[in-house]
């Protein structure tokens, strides 16, 4: 397939001096080279802004927030600037391999009814040695749409997305789903337009342990009261008739699941 298409790769990143080289290598070694890539420091504290400055490739654009804005507002920004036909999400710590970006092209250009896709991810901790999971087999779009009901089965930095989708339907990041930002948009996406996958494993999605904190609960209900939120937003029509107390029930499962 001929690189004619440009692609925006958007990447938010706050203090990611750690694993930022790696995430930022494995875009600049695709195989697909039309791109243009949006990098968004978020305020950072750490080495991240000088490490971005070390790169002299005119693909690489870097967007200063100055401040810590947080995910939400950078990836807006993100899309907001981007220019190209699709918008592929990464993150400061993952892997994309080689062929990620063709492979979601060649499916979004082949496949004109999908307006979002992802693909197969594997899942490792911080060798590569400890390679131990593939996520996200191929599944149809309704089965997608019906799984959004119970979790989130889409891997956000392995998203690509139509930008003149987003822009027709005025769809962006909601300040109101602050820690799953990414499932309040899948969720409004689905119930107009499709969600495919790329049957192909397209990114290493690293698994980064972090300690039980004393207010690890405090989250959780944090966590179920956003997800109670977005339910009742989007699914307004849905649940117009369903009981509180069952709605309630339901995002219990959905906790349990995530």
């Amino acid at each position: 397939m001929k690189n004619e298409i440009l692609i925006s790769v958007v990447m938010s990143v706050y203090n990611g001096e750690k694993y930022l080289k790696e995430a930022i290598d494995s875009i600049l070694s695709q195989t697909y080279k039309n791109f243009e890539f949006l990098i968004i420091d978020d305020g950072s504290t750490d080495k991240t802004l000088e490490i971005l400055k070390s790169y002299t490739d005119e693909r690489i654009k870097i967007l200063n927030n100055f401040e810590n804005k947080g995910l939400i507002y950078s990836l807006n920004r993100g899309i907001k600037e981007a220019k190209g036909k699709y918008i592929a999400r990464m993150d400061a710590d993952d892997i994309a391999l080689s062929n990620r970006l063709l492979e979601q092209v060649k499916y979004m250009e082949k496949n004109k009814d999908i307006a979002l896709c992802d693909g197969g991810v594997k899942v490792f901790k911080n060798s590569m040695k400890f390679l131990n999971k593939t996520m996200n087999k191929e599944i149809s779009s309704e089965e997608i749409k019906m799984r959004l009901l119970f979790r989130n089965p889409i891997t956000h930095p392995a998203v690509m997305i139509r930008k003149d989708v987003l822009e027709k339907y005025s769809l962006k990041y909601n300040t109101e789903d602050k820690g799953m930002e990414d499932f309040g948009l899948w969720i409004r996406i689905s119930k107009d337009l499709k969600i495919g996958r790329v049957n192909s494993t397209i990114l290493m999605y690293r698994f980064l342990s972090t300690s039980v904190s004393a207010d690890v609960l405090k989250k959780i209900e944090i966590y179920k009261q956003t997800l109670k939120r977005c339910f009742k937003r989007e699914y307004s029509k849905i649940f117009e008739k369903l009981l509180e107390k069952d709605l309630d029930i339901h995002i219990e499962i959905m906790t349990m699941n995530n």
